[in-house]
């Protein structure tokens, strides 16, 4: 489950439900719900809406001296990198610049040495938001996930991947999508 405030604050989705529930209970719910209805949409997306959260892109390294983040870039926060024994080389970020809007890194002076994995440590920019589209998906998504959970035994599923997007929730969030290269 995410540790930052998920895009979809919780008087959004009580609206949506028309609940007024004052309820602890009920309220850690409603947050669990949004919780993993976020990290559903997330996955499903391949990509993180959520500002200045701390990312980490794992590679392993092709000799040259540049690399496509995984997510935009607002700060670097670490390089480091390990052989094949495991031993850590902590190459430091004053090392790297940001360019092509925060998406590509590039080394001054050292390179992305082959057979090393390197770790490179940043965060999220802080303008970075969640379209107005995806943010009402989480919401109906949450909203379903709230609901199941009423049902029966009252059990809250919170694995992401047991819940299965509607073919109007995956044509609604097509254009957000990353597709594979």
């Amino acid at each position: 489950m995410p540790t930052y405030p998920p895009p979809v604050p919780l008087p959004d989705l009580q609206r949506y439900l028309k609940d007024v529930s004052v309820d602890a209970n009920v309220i850690t719910l409603l947050t669990d719900a949004i919780n993993t209805a976020t990290e559903c949409v997330y996955t499903y997306l391949d990509r993180d809406y959520t500002p200045n959260a701390a990312k980490t892109d794992v590679f392993l390294g092709n000799d040259r001296a540049y690399h496509f983040l995984r997510h935009p870039c607002g700060a670097l926060t670490s390089w480091k990198y390990y052989d094949s024994g495991g031993e850590e080389t902590d190459a430091g970020a004053s090392y790297l610049k940001l360019f092509s809007n925060g998406r590509l890194i590039v080394s001054k002076e050292k390179k992305f040495l082959s057979t090393y994995e390197h770790r490179v440590g940043y965060t999220t920019p802080a303008s970075l938001a969640c379209p107005e589209m995806v943010r009402h998906v989480i919401i109906e998504i949450a909203a379903a996930i709230f609901e199941d959970s009423k049902q029966g035994a009252g059990e809250f599923r919170t694995a992401p991947d047991t819940f299965t997007l509607s073919e109007r929730h995956e044509y609604l969030l097509a254009p957000y999508r990353r597709l594979p290269l």
